[in-house]
């Protein structure tokens, strides 16, 4: 299990520097909300690349960080609520390739809620995101 992840992992790293299968053109506008106020332990629950359909593909790897992240948060933030959810954004464009590749990353505070997947549903909808493309990691 332990490879498997590393393997995954290693895959994903790998995706943003492939720009065969990127979007083309610039980084489209997002609806962004104000980065969460949340201070505590969130589990993530789900990732959504653009150039990959996960096809809701389930991993149980429920596995918790404390947010803010330490590391240099460069990610909009699609939607919050400040208690229950918050979904992530990037988008890297390529600009001798004029082509781009979007992330998103959802999280939970505690476990998921009928509620808070409608959220961050909504909130790959609002951003022209697919919901039914995402990889869940985490169906807690």
């Amino acid at each position: 299990m332990l490879k498997l992840s590393y393997i995954f992992g290693i895959s994903i790293l790998l995706v943003e520097y492939c720009s065969a299968a990127d979007k083309t053109g610039p980084c489209p506008s997002t609806k962004s909300v104000p980065q969460s106020t949340y201070k505590g332990n969130v589990i993530q629950r789900s990732l959504l690349v653009s150039t990959i359909n996960f096809n809701q593909t389930f991993f149980n790897v429920c596995n918790e960080k404390k947010y803010p992240f330490e590391s240099k948060n460069d990610y909009l933030t699609l939607g919050t609520d400040n208690k229950s959810y918050m979904v992530l954004y990037k988008c890297k464009f390529h600009e001798k390739e004029n082509k781009h590749i979007e992330m998103a990353f959802s999280y939970v505070m505690r476990s998921a809620t009928k509620e808070s997947i409608n959220a961050i549903d909504e909130a790959f909808r609002k951003n022209g995101l697919n919901p039914k493309s995402v990889l869940v990691l985490c169906k807690k």
